[in-house]
């Protein structure tokens, strides 16, 4: 509060502000400044406890040296026996402004009152919160409107202030709740910050850390394209960082609220029944359904989730048609994971090969496989070997009844070809039936080592790439668009010999892309592929 009676009449400075003329709005002018803390909205009022015609003008500069004019008022207050002023501007925190108050003609003087709205601090964002976290990729989310960035990077970085990365950091701007982040390195620590900006220049304080962890690699067996084939022996898996292909079923009276599963199939040797069994659960409350059908277009044709509080499951299939492909997944009930034993028993089992690998072995190349052949009473296994993965010649024969079976397989290979040798295992049973195991590649070179393929190509989700070393060893797996542009990376350990990595490519938009290898000493391979 104060009171002009005893003011000068200044003269307006030498800037454009409201009337122009020297006298109008200046009768018994005084002067005050502000330095607001804080940007965002300032309002100056008289409206309230004062009685006579006032006239406001807003400066930015300095004393007899203004440089903007922030905004001027003779009549904007809503009371109406007198004109009083009010401005509204937006001020940035830090500088000061003037303000000239006077009467709008030559009897407008005496008491009054000045006030002003200052803009509140920036607030600092709520924690974020993690959710939809897999091996690349996770979701922030925070609360409150306005615009934000979201800095992440590895635990320890030093973060950055406004739109600015630290060192270290990746910052997405701008960013919306929910906040999706992609291309993140499997099994990896993060922290990650949210930053509001504010008024003017100013940006809010970090919000406090949020800490996460990407999971480790999905199973190979994570898609049904790449399903892990079974038989009657049991063979242990997990659902230990798998990924939802299919939404969950309504099984046995329940609905669980995802689906991250796994993939196995068998093909029935001959029309009837069968039964998927899922045995030594650990961690989790599992369920089986059961398909016909092809990946991507199937039918379901049986469901089991009847151990409420975990433990083993049966699904129990009849009407199988030999020769049909059967493809199952196992999930845990409400985003539960853990291991398990799973197998198939019944009238419909085929032959089927359980495993087929290879390793170098000082100057040969050693194959290991395990066949199922409980179906007939004898088996003939043939080994081929390829120069270019498309005609093979056989280099081993062996016959074996269904007790051999139950036994490994081995054999050397003591003279492999120069380069690159592609293996695959054929069994024919009792009544001419044929079944070939996948192809494993091996390099026989000193050092070195090769891209042999990438399946399902063109990907969807998960596939699995196939790389042959000569030697153990680490490498780079780089992912990248066809301007070269890095989309994910991630170390991996070669063995000696042929090794299945599997690569994520669930976040990538549909188009062609690259896949890169990269030892320590700069030696690349590349493989293109499409995803859809």
């Amino acid at each position: 509060s104060g009171n002009n009676s005893a003011g000068n009449s200044d003269a307006l400075p030498g800037i454009t502000c409201g009337s122009a003329t020297s006298t109008t709005g200046t009768n018994k002018s005084v002067w005050f400044s502000i330095t607001p803390a804080n940007s965002g909205s300032m309002t100056i009022s008289t409206c309230t406890g004062t009685d006579w015609d006032t006239y406001m003008r807003v400066y930015e500069g300095a004393c007899d040296a203004f440089t903007a004019c922030m905004g001027s008022d003779d009549d904007g207050c809503s009371e109406s026996t007198y004109g009083l002023s009010s401005v509204t501007f937006t001020a940035v925190g830090g500088t000061t402004y003037y303000v000239l108050l006077g009467g709008y003609g030559s009897t407008d003087f005496g008491a009054y009152t000045i006030s002003a709205t200052c803009p509140a601090a920036c607030a600092t964002p709520t924690t974020p919160t993690m959710s939809l976290v897999t091996s690349t990729s996770a979701t922030a989310t925070w609360a409150g409107a306005g615009t934000y960035v979201l800095e992440y990077g590895p635990t320890g970085f030093t973060p950055g202030t406004g739109a600015t990365a630290g060192v270290g950091g990746t910052v997405i701007n701008p960013a919306v709740s929910p906040q999706a982040i992609t291309g993140l390195s499997v099994s990896t620590a993060y922290n990650l910050y949210v930053r509001l900006s504010c008024a003017g220049s100013t940006w809010s304080s970090n919000s406090a850390i949020r800490t996460f962890t990407t999971l480790a690699p999905p199973p190979a067996n994570d898609e049904c394209a790449a399903a892990t084939t079974i038989n009657t022996v049991s063979i242990s898996s997990t659902t230990a960082s798998s990924t939802q292909t299919v939404a969950p079923a309504a099984c046995d009276g329940g609905t669980a609220t995802s689906a991250n599963d796994v993939w196995f199939q068998f093909t029935a040797g001959s029309n009837g029944a069968a039964s998927v069994n899922v045995t030594n659960v650990v961690g989790f409350d599992p369920v089986i359904q059961v398909y016909s059908g092809t990946c991507g277009s199937f039918t379901s044709i049986g469901c089991a989730d009847l151990g409420s509080s975990g433990g083993s499951e049966v699904a129990a299939l009849t009407g199988l048609v030999a020769g049909q492909t059967y493809y199952v997944r196992v999930y845990g009930y409400s985003s539960s994971t853990g291991t398990f034993d799973i197998s198939v028993t019944g009238a419909a089992l085929p032959i089927s090969i359980e495993y087929f690998k290879g390793s170098k072995q000082n100057n040969g190349h050693l194959l290991d496989w395990k066949v199922a052949c409980s179906s007939s009473p004898s088996v003939t296994l043939q080994l081929e070997r390829s120069a270019d993965g498309r005609n093979f010649n056989t280099i081993n024969s062996q016959s074996a009844t269904a007790t051999r079976c139950l036994q490994p397989f081995s054999y050397t290979d003591a003279a492999p070809l120069a380069g690159v040798n592609y293996y695959r295992l054929k069994s024919i049973d009792i009544d001419g039936k044929i079944t070939y195991s996948t192809i494993v590649a091996l390099l026989n070179k000193d050092k070195g080592f090769e891209i042999v393929s990438l399946m399902p190509n063109p990907a969807k989700e998960v596939a699995v790439l196939s790389v042959t070393s000569a030697v153990k060893s680490i490498i780079e797996i780089v992912v990248s668009d066809m301007n070269g542009k890095q989309l994910s990376k991630q170390r991996v350990s070669l063995i000696a010999g042929n090794n299945q990595l599997p690569l994520n490519v669930r976040s990538l938009a549909s188009g062609t892309y690259q896949v890169t290898g990269i030892t320590a000493d700069g030696i690349s391979k590349t493989l293109r592929f499409v995803k859809q």
